[in-house]
């Protein structure tokens, strides 16, 4: 796993064969059932209190509840309010606060250290699990996430230390935002939850479609079996706040991600299959992350504004992780284009 050197970076997710691209293509609501299921995520929040207009109960250890399409949702730990919004398939802190637009917002980070504080074994990577003992505990409790971070964590301490009964220092803060990032770059990689009940299936933000996005040229050692050019045919975008996913695939064979803040690169992963036989898979992968970071890295321009993406001598390393036949880099030259 890559170091995060700060709140904006991270981690490298490899995303092999369609699964992004698959997952973009769902996400309408394509159900007849009026009660829907959505999910809480900082990772999934067991034990919140939520109501509805129609609804009301506990979510379970996959951060579920249940709401009709339309309907304001409003999450409670005991009676603390956590925060109301519109309700939806996935719902996270950044929803629950109106303009916050990334994880620096001061009322986002109040909202994950306190979720991950009182987290039952401390450890938010398993989930977050609120237990019978906060619960009870914050029974005519309120909390003011809107004021500043060091207020909150000189003024909310003594609460945490009562709900969960013993003291409990709170989560820091770059812990607590670099946890929440990685949850929403998991969502980036998955394209997003569609949601069950009714909603028709998963999905993401992104669509997908089919047509020319350009020619990337392929060498090194392996395209002697893949081939020496990948032809994109597929494209797809997924967006989660100021993160971005793009995925070309050219049927089940080749397959790039490309995961970025704005125009900076994160991670590079390309998945490529023999046409002799798809189950021989090739993996490549390049960190941008790393430290330091690799010198290809800046062979790689991003332009949102026209949605292209250039490739100059790229090099893209073995991706050692998974059972690959790669056997050396492969270098990258071209240009390819999103919707």
């Amino acid at each position: 796993m890559p170091h995060k050197k700060n709140i904006m970076k991270l981690r490298l997710y490899l995303i092999t064969a369609l699964a992004l691209i698959l997952s973009a293509c769902g996400g309408g609501s394509g159900g007849s059932s009026t009660t829907l299921t959505g999910t809480f995520l900082d990772s999934a929040v067991e034990g919140l209190r939520y109501t509805t207009a129609s609804m009301s109960g506990n979510t379970d250890a996959n951060g579920t509840f249940n709401y009709v399409a339309g309907e304001t949702v409003s999450f409670y730990i005991g009676d603390i309010l956590i925060g109301t919004v519109t309700a939806k398939a996935t719902i996270t802190p950044l929803d629950l606060v109106p303009g916050a637009t990334d994880v620096t917002d001061q009322t986002v980070t109040n909202i994950l250290r306190f979720l991950q504080t009182l987290d039952a074994d401390g450890d938010a990577t398993n989930g977050i699990q609120i237990n019978s003992v906060v619960i009870a505990n914050a029974s005519g409790q309120s909390i003011d996430f809107s004021q500043s971070t060091s207020n909150f964590e000189i003024n909310v301490q003594a609460s945490i230390d009562f709900l969960r009964g013993s003291p409990s220092p709170m989560v820091a803060i770059t812990s607590a935002q670099n946890h929440f990032i990685d949850t929403l770059v998991s969502l980036v990689g998955s394209g997003g939850t569609g949601g069950t009940g009714g909603t028709g299936g998963t999905g993401g933000t992104g669509g997908a479609g089919s047509g020319n996005f350009g020619l990337l040229t392929l060498s090194g050692a392996d395209t002697a079996v893949v081939g020496d050019s990948f032809q994109a045919t597929i494209s797809s975008e997924e967006n989660v706040f100021s993160i971005s996913g793009v995925t070309w695939g050219a049927s089940l064979l080749k397959t790039l991600v490309v995961i970025a803040v704005g125009e900076t690169p994160a991670s590079i992963a390309l998945t490529m299959r023999s046409p002799d036989d798809i189950s021989q898979i090739y993996f490549y992968s390049l960190d941008c992350e790393a430290t330091p970071t690799p010198v290809d890295c800046a062979n790689l321009s991003i332009n949102p504004t026209s949605k292209t993406t250039t490739f100059n001598n790229l090099s893209l390393p073995v991706d050692a992780r998974d059972a690959t036949l790669a056997t050396a880099p492969v270098t990258l030259n071209g240009t390819l284009t999103w919707e």
